[in-house]
């Protein structure tokens, strides 16, 4: 039996800005080398591709011939690109990015122009795809970065954001490929939270966004701009998923894309009454040398601190409640001083099928007295719950969200989680797999045909959430 709200497992798929390549020959490179290894691991003869694509691939493929290679490389491998990652404009694996990654924002031309020509590409790349694959979901930028932001700037955006959501609608009505155009909300920048995205669409349906359509056109057509919802970075901001979710849900803002991720997340030992005074110092250390694989000088990665709160004449030990402080880079949160006690949760992409990842990777979520370095993996999770209780959608592909799996940190991950693997198919194949199992047993993964001889050990493989290197 299936939901209503059912994936194929050839639906299911994984974001390509894990590998290096900024040139569109890279990106063939990657395609060829590591989507249709992942896909040929799998059991799948073919299978839906998210391809990160920045400003330096898309002017390439202004090319006509290496257009032509392109399409004929997706083609003859059978990989459909249902899924672009527009966010990245530049080079996503250079020495240092950080904040540089949500420039250009979209108040400027260029943020708009690129966005656009996703757009036309998409139409192009699935021209030929078969009517399962027929639509293509490009998440962007969540407006800018929040601390360079300001009112005159988002009246800018809403401005660009309407002019590429009616481009999309044209494009989608033009060519039969669903098209639409994803927000992406993210710790630090403009739209962070469910309210901000909230407040953004009050402002966009007052600058003449149009509602979901609900005419008779009979295909559940959809607003063309709406959420490319990353799991992980509402995890960061302690946001409650299921009702993120379920705000979203009634405010009919629509999410047409799943990022399928997991964040770290971080229990520092609670203090102790213990004789011994060097107990407490001890376990800090212990758990902050094995934190510090973390800092790294890529990607920002933001940190939410959960911290309890005493009301006046409580007694010591008693926690009436708490507050969340938030650093823009791991390193100032450990800079900071005192956290016994805390929660953390910080924006490092982690495999999403690990529920913890101190040495077993095995142990169910932790009693809350319980240190050490686990992941945020009970939001997809959540997520999941959500989709599968949902009210059914239209029988229509383009009502369906994409799910991509998304852990482009590969190369920056400590040693010790990722020398749990043979090599980066394996890890993805097992990330796949999780979702994959995640979805059964909700009822919501569909038959398919397409049952290839690794199928079975690789959902097994996922099940322990181990992530252990396989016998071969």
């Amino acid at each position: 039996m299936s939901h209503s709200m059912a994936f194929r497992r050839e639906d299911l798929t994984y974001c390509t800005n894990v590998h290096p390549g900024q040139t569109a020959d890279e990106i063939l490179q990657n395609l060829e080398r590591y989507v249709s290894e992942v896909k040929r691991r799998r059991g799948l003869t073919e299978m839906a591709v998210g391809i990160w694509i920045g400003a330096r691939a898309l002017q390439d493929l202004e090319d006509q011939g290496l257009r032509q290679r392109f399409k004929e490389c997706l083609q003859s491998e059978r990989l459909w690109p249902t899924s672009i990652n527009g966010f990245p404009y530049g080079s996503f694996h250079r020495d240092r990015i950080k904040e540089e990654v949500y420039e250009p924002a979209w108040d400027s031309p260029e943020r708009l122009a690129y966005t656009l020509g996703l757009a036309d590409l998409a139409t192009e790349l699935l021209g030929n795809a078969p009517s399962g694959f027929r639509q293509c979901s490009v998440s962007t930028v969540p407006l800018g970065f929040r601390y360079h932001w300001n009112p005159s700037r988002h009246s800018k955006a809403i401005r660009n954001l309407i002019e590429a959501e009616r481009h999309y609608a044209r494009m989608s009505a033009n060519s039969g490929i669903g098209l639409s155009l994803g927000l992406e909300m993210e710790p630090g920048c403009a739209l962070e939270k469910t309210a901000d995205v909230l407040s953004l669409w009050q402002d966009l349906r007052a600058g003449g966004l149009h509602r979901i359509d609900t005419g008779d056109s009979g295909d559940g057509s959809l607003l063309h701009l709406g959420l490319c919802y990353d799991v992980c970075h509402q995890a960061v901001m302690f946001e409650d998923i299921s009702e993120s979710l379920l705000l979203l849900r009634e405010a009919k803002i629509p999410i047409f894309k799943y990022q399928i991720s997991s964040a770290l997340r971080v229990l520092w030992p609670a203090p102790t009454k213990a004789d011994d005074p060097e107990e407490s110092p001890h376990r800090l250390a212990d758990l902050e040398a094995r934190l510090a694989p973390f800092c790294e000088k890529r990607y920002l990665h933001q940190t939410s601190v959960r911290e309890a709160i005493q009301a006046a004449n409580s007694p010591e030990d008693a926690e009436s409640g708490s507050a969340i402080r938030f650093f823009l880079d791991l390193d100032q949160a450990l800079a900071d001083g005192a956290r016994r006690g805390e929660e953390w949760r910080v924006h490092f992409h982690v495999p999403v099928h690990l529920d913890r990842l101190d040495s077993s990777g095995e142990t169910d979520a932790p009693h809350k007295d319980e240190a050490g370095l686990y992941t945020t993996r009970r939001g997809i999770e959540e997520a999941l719950s959500f989709l599968a209780d949902a009210t059914p959608c239209p029988a229509s592909a383009k009502s369906k969200p994409v799910l991509e799996v998304e852990t482009y940190t590969w190369e920056v991950l400590p040693e010790s989680v990722r020398s749990r693997y043979g090599d980066l198919p394996q890890a993805i194949v097992q990330e796949v797999a999780w979702l994959e199992q995640s979805l059964q047993e909700r009822q919501m993964l569909q038959d398919s045909d397409q049952t290839g001889p690794e199928k079975n050990s690789s959902l097994s493989t996922a099940a322990d959430g181990t992530g252990t290197k396989s016998a071969d």
